[in-house]
């Protein structure tokens, strides 16, 4: 409910049981652009029910899943960027980020990333499930 709050049009919502089972559609759907070669990107502290969707998706269509090691404790959002971006290569075609950590809460910069990594044209898909309701969003 707090989203629909935070939204002003909520028909722009899609309302799913959780959203593990939103992650999951948002990969189904991506994995008939993936094949052998092609990369996914996830970082080390993604939620690990993501984590395995990426990884089953991945063996279904002979993609590779990278990961980007986040630094931790997080001294500079900086170096958070730095991590994933680096990561990024020719092969990259999806880029799977949590906006707020399970494991250790750390808040990613995800409207700098997400511009940076769709500017290279790779599309992004964020699992904001801890956002809403601890962070300030603009979700339009």
């Amino acid at each position: 409910m707090i989203t629909v709050a935070l939204v002003s049009d909520p028909d722009a919502l899609a309302w799913i049981d959780n959203t593990t089972t939103g992650v999951n559609t948002v990969l189904r759907f991506v994995e008939r652009r993936l094949g052998p070669g092609d990369e996914v990107l996830i970082t080390s502290h993604e939620y690990n029910a993501c984590r395995n969707a990426v990884a089953a998706m991945a063996a279904r269509v002979g993609a590779t899943v990278r990961t980007a090691e986040l630094p931790f404790p997080v001294v500079d959002a900086s170096a958070i960027s730095e991590a994933v971006l680096s990561k990024l290569s020719a092969n990259t075609r999806l880029v799977v980020l949590d906006h707020v950590t399970s494991q250790s809460a750390t808040v990613l910069p995800v409207e700098e990333l997400v511009d940076q990594i769709e500017g290279a044209g790779i599309p992004t898909l964020v699992d904001g499930a801890h956002a809403p309701g601890m962070l300030e969003l603009d979700l339009d």
